[in-house]
């Protein structure tokens, strides 16, 4: 039962970082703005990979 929570955690923080990343660019930010602000606000959950792969998928 753990192990699903912490898939459900992650699944929910990755549904959360997408709509960031959808938001900030609605608001006109550059792609180096935004990614500046996941790596501070996720970097300790995602890698700088999945961080810009979430850039990109938005």
């Amino acid at each position: 039962m753990i192990k699903g929570r912490e898939e459900g955690k992650e699944e929910g923080l990755k549904r959360g970082v997408k709509i960031l990343v959808s938001s900030l660019k609605r608001a006109g930010n550059t792609k180096q703005e935004i990614m500046h602000l996941l790596e501070q606000n996720y970097g300790s959950d995602f890698t700088d990979e999945q961080l810009e792969n979430f850039l990109k998928e938005s």
